[in-house]
């Protein structure tokens, strides 16, 4: 990687992401079904950009966006 701040920043929150969602996951078992789904679908949305992440080693500003929105959707969720 080529040390770019942002490409950190976007790295750790996939799996800051990834976390919550497991949290909400453990959290919402069986009990709400809407708490699954929105925790799979950030899952998979976050890994998939953190993937073209690593292999680019660049993240566009809608990207860092779209996984700042999702970690806010998740504590959400977890508050």
């Amino acid at each position: 990687m080529n040390g770019d701040v942002n490409v950190t920043k976007a790295l750790h929150l996939v799996e800051e992401i990834e976390a919550a969602a497991d949290q909400i996951t453990e959290d919402n078992f069986h009990e709400n079904p809407d708490a699954m789904d929105f925790a799979e679908s950030i899952k998979t949305r976050a890994g998939n950009i953190g993937e073209w992440i690593e292999q680019n080693d660049h993240v566009t500003p809608k990207q860092l966006v779209a996984l700042q929105n999702m970690l806010r959707g998740a504590q959400k969720w977890l508050d």
